[in-house]
């Protein structure tokens, strides 16, 4: 039989050749055992590759609807821990005023009125809070701040009742300041920034959008900040100084505040059944994602037992290379000569 013989370089370059390969087939099976998922993935599936293109992409969309979910979530979860503020802040408030204006105490009435100016500055403060950098009150324009400075809405206010001096002339134009329609120069011109269309509909699952549609525009808003502000004229010196027609405008001032107050409730409600539908399809997106991510392994799964058996005899061929390699670079021509 005749051999063919190879220089010391080439026999070099086909041990650190073999070598090579051996570390690459040892990391490749040690990822196996690691994750029990297969590293060839065309192998495990023999080239049919429809079924698990399928699974991979539903898990995508369920990935994006998961994300969609929480922004979503958290958006209404800040929207109603706002709206809630507001009614603690509130709910008491207007009985307080009306049980001051029938006790007759000036002193008590002026108080009233300076702690509902400081609400009317509170509420406006929240209803311009943010979530992720989104406006929560804004509607489309999440981009922009909803509300200008309250210092600036009394102020436009005050101009709309100015020169008036009963009450029921004052209530009618405070009134009319915040019902009027755009381009009337009124609370949806002066006051509220954002805009006139509700956040659009956001898609949570294959079934499911929700849609968070309470704005600062919104009319039960609206009446929370016109009983307010009424309180906040009398305080700040807007309205004419005469203590019977003062009394008078907290005496409305407190009534629509508790009105305003009690149908702050449906707007929690409404908010709290889009929380709710959130949470459902979170529920059930995470139950098939869990589907069909064990469906997608088993397809690609590396069996444990021949895994490790392959692990361990590329270890040992790494090992015999090792020893070889060695054994060859300590022999020397002069030891046989």
């Amino acid at each position: 039989m005749a051999y063919v013989s190879i220089g010391d370089m080439a026999q070099s370059f086909r041990f650190r050749q073999h070598n090579q390969q051996l570390k690459t087939t040892l990391a490749q099976l040690t990822d196996e055992v690691a994750s029990g998922v297969q590293q060839d993935i065309g192998a495990a599936l023999k080239g049919e590759f429809t079924s698990y293109s399928g699974l991979v992409a539903s898990i995508a969309r369920l990935d994006a609807y998961a994300q969609s979910a929480n922004v979503t979530g958290t958006f209404l979860s800040v929207m109603q821990a706002t709206l809630g503020t507001i009614q603690d802040q509130t709910a008491e408030f207007g009985a307080t005023l009306i049980s001051v204006r029938q006790d007759g105490d000036t002193a008590a009435l002026d108080a009233a009125a300076q702690d509902g100016a400081q609400r009317f500055s509170a509420v406006v403060t929240a209803l311009n809070t943010q979530a992720g950098g989104r406006y929560v009150f804004s509607g489309m324009d999440t981009a922009t701040r909803p509300l200008t400075g309250p210092d600036e809405i009394l102020t436009a206010l005050s101009t709309a009742a100015s020169g008036l001096s009963t009450a029921e002339e004052i209530l009618t134009a405070v009134n009319g300041w915040f019902a009027a329609p755009a381009g009337a120069g009124g609370y949806g011109d002066l006051a509220y920034q954002g805009s006139d269309s509700p956040l659009a509909a956001q898609r949570v699952s294959d079934a499911v959008s929700v849609s968070a549609g309470v704005t600062a525009n919104d009319e039960r808003l609206r009446d929370m900040l016109q009983g307010l502000a009424l309180s906040a004229l009398v305080a700040k010196g807007m309205v004419p100084s005469d203590p019977a027609l003062r009394a008078q405008l907290l005496d409305a001032s407190g009534r629509q505040v508790m009105s305003a107050s009690s149908a702050l409730t449906s707007a929690r409600t409404e908010v709290g059944v889009a929380e709710a539908a959130v949470s459902a399809a979170r529920t059930r997106n995470s139950a098939e994602r869990t589907s069909l991510e064990t469906a997608r392994l088993g397809m690609v799964a590396a069996d444990p037992y021949d895994t490790s058996t392959a692990l361990k005899a590329v270890q040992t061929q790494l090992e015999t290379l090792y020893a070889l390699t060695s054994r060859l670079s300590g022999m020397h021509l002069t030891d046989y000569l």
